[in-house]
């Protein structure tokens, strides 16, 4: 703002006249350490910057006789500290935006390995087939399944049977024979051997009965050879 050419700003103190200084006037102010230390000196003796109470605004005063200079001083400061401020900020998020990406870039990778290991364990394992319809352990778990149907079945043909022999009466284990599975090894080993008795004795009532019928024939003949 080249506040260095205005009176206000290069006036020296008592002090200054006391003390001894270089001639600094000739040179730029980037290299006039002596005149940037007094222009820094008016400029935080004028400047006044307070917090409002309550909110979280600032009040930034600059005292000067010219208002137009104090005006652009003051919006001067406030717009180089917006910028530094955003500069500040965007360059946090970037930081932060780096270290995220890292962090998800090596949560990944990890992840990937950790997949692999299992992956590696469940062949070695023998837990894994060459697809999800042949899994080793849904092959287990679908034979333990049925495994567990057929003992259910058995558990209640089985009390069944127990139940209708309390009563006594084999034509009502017959029914329960015939209305049940025709697969032995689906049966209890006493029903299975209540059935192949009852078919034994079927035969033997047909071997009886034709036996009988037999008998029956011959017996005429032997009375009329008596009667002669």
């Amino acid at each position: 703002m080249n506040l260095e050419k205005r009176h206000e700003f290069t006036r020296k103190s008592p002090l200054d006249y006391l003390s001894e200084t270089p001639d600094e006037s000739r040179l730029p102010l980037e290299k006039a350490p002596f005149r940037r230390a007094n222009l820094l000196r008016v400029w935080h003796k004028n400047l006044k910057v307070e917090p409002v109470p309550g909110t979280r605004m600032i009040q930034v005063d600059f005292l000067d006789p010219d208002r137009d200079v104090s005006a652009a001083i003051v919006n001067t400061l406030v717009n180089d500290y917006m910028d530094q401020y955003f500069r500040v900020r965007y360059a946090a998020t970037v930081q932060a935006s780096d270290w995220l990406s890292k962090q998800l870039d090596d949560l990944k990778t990890e992840v990937e390995t950790s997949q692999q290991r299992l992956v590696d364990y469940q062949k070695q394992a023998g837990i894994l087939g060459t697809d999800e319809n042949h899994n080793i352990v849904m092959t287990r778990l679908e034979a333990i399944d049925h495994q567990f149907t057929d003992a259910q079945a058995n558990r209640i043909l089985t009390q069944t049977v127990w139940q209708l022999a309390k009563t006594g009466n084999p034509e009502l284990l017959t029914g329960l024979i015939s209305t049940s599975t025709t697969n032995s090894s689906t049966l209890p080993n006493s029903l299975a051997l209540l059935e192949n008795l009852r078919n034994q004795q079927n035969q033997l009532k047909m071997q009886y009965a034709e036996a009988a019928a037999n008998s029956a024939r011959h017996i005429p003949s032997l009375a009329s050879c008596r009667a002669k």
